[in-house]
Order: structure tokens, then sequence, then C-alpha cells
């Protein structure tokens, strides 16, 4: 527990001691995308584990549990009490009030370019090179600021998942970014059932300081 606490507090920007393990991720100010997979990019590394998606509303015991971390019995105690209270809240399915007569959904995602990991060498590191594939990495090496395209192709990515309620847990490796000779951007996975079901329209915009893109999907 103590080296996933330690990657946690590197990620956030706090001391480790300052790392309640029941804390939300989202209240330890991993509040973004990108927070959220470079945690889990950085986790991957360390424990030499391939996890399931992460989420903000995970904490350290939940992640331990996957990793097949030990935790102690105080922690898993805590655990067990905000689940409970978690339970006692009542919610609205707001699902269900929503219309389906139309399949079309729309996916949206903004980003602070600063937010994205330095790297000496994107091919090679662990948080480039397990979210982008090699032709993605070389349109933005290209580029003067190789970050700002960067994440404006992680929005993309991000704006994809978001977009059906079924492609949510899609890994951003399994989404694909391109671009024709215009520089105009086209995305789509590498599954062919997802890419039958679904035609994919992007739009990915940026300033210097932040990226932002949009994806519709439309159920064919």
């Amino acid at each position: 527990m103590d080296n996933l606490l330690r990657i946690i507090a590197e990620i956030s920007g706090k001391k480790t001691e300052e790392i309640n393990p029941v804390s939300n991720l989202n209240t330890l100010k991993i509040s973004s995308s990108i927070g959220i997979l470079k945690l889990q990019s950085a986790l991957e590394k360390r424990f030499k584990k391939k996890l399931k998606p992460l989420s903000l509303n995970m904490n350290a015991v939940m992640i331990a549990k996957q990793l097949g971390v030990k935790v102690n019995d105080d922690q898993l105690k805590a655990e067990k009490n905000i689940k409970a209270e978690k339970k006692s809240i009542k919610s609205y399915d707001v699902g269900k009030y929503e219309s389906n007569s139309f399949d079309i959904f729309l996916g949206v995602d903004i980003e602070e370019v600063e937010n994205l990991p330095k790297a000496a060498n994107f091919r090679t590191h662990e948080f480039y090179s397990s979210q982008f594939n090699d032709k993605e990495l070389s349109y933005a090496m290209l580029m003067p600021d190789p970050y700002i395209h960067l994440c404006g192709m992680f929005c993309a990515k991000e704006s994809l998942k978001k977009s059906a309620p079924d492609l949510i847990d899609l890994p951003f490796n399994e989404i694909i970014v391109s671009h024709n000779s215009a520089k105009r951007p086209f995305i789509g996975t590498i599954h062919n059932d997802i890419n039958l079901k679904y035609q994919f329209k992007v739009s990915i915009s940026h300033t210097e300081k932040y990226a932002m893109a949009s994806v519709i999907a439309i159920g064919r």
C-alpha cells in the first residue's frame, strides 16, 4: 500500500502522509482524464499489472484490490463505511427519461495542455506509449509543439469514449486518430464491430494552453 500511496501522492502533487486511502481521486486533485491516465500508466509500470479503467470516484483501497496489494483492517473498515453511506443516498435514474428515438450521441472533452507529462522520448514514456500509437506520436512530433497536438488527440479519444454509453470503458490505445493530407482529423477504433455500429465525426481545436474535441457517434 505504501508504494501505491507514494505514486498517488506524486501524481496529485501532495505528500504521501496527506493521502487518505479512502479519499476519492477527485478530492485529491486528480480530477482530469489526463490525471487519471497518468496515474494508471504509472501504476501499471510499477506493479507490472494491467488495470481496469480507473475513475474519479475510486480511492486507494479500491485500486489496491485491483492490484492485489494488501489492505489493512482499518482501511477495509473505512471503505465499507463509505459504501454503506452511498447506498443510503437515493438517486434518480435520469437515463429512463432520455429519448432513444435517435441513435445520435455526442461526447466533448477539454484539457489543459500543461497537464500532460513532460517526456524526453514520447515513444518510450509510460504515458504516451500506452495511450497513443506510433503514427499518432509521429504526427505530433512533426509539429512545432507536439504537446498541443497530443492533447488535442487525447481529447478526441476521451470524447469518443463519452459519446455513446457502450464506449466509456474502451481503452485509449484502441481508439485511433488519423489525419488526411489537409490535416483534417478522423477517428475510429480497432474494433470492426464498433466501426460498423457507429459512424464517428470528430472536431479538434486548441490554443497554447487548452485543447478540446467533440465526437458525434451516429448509429448505423
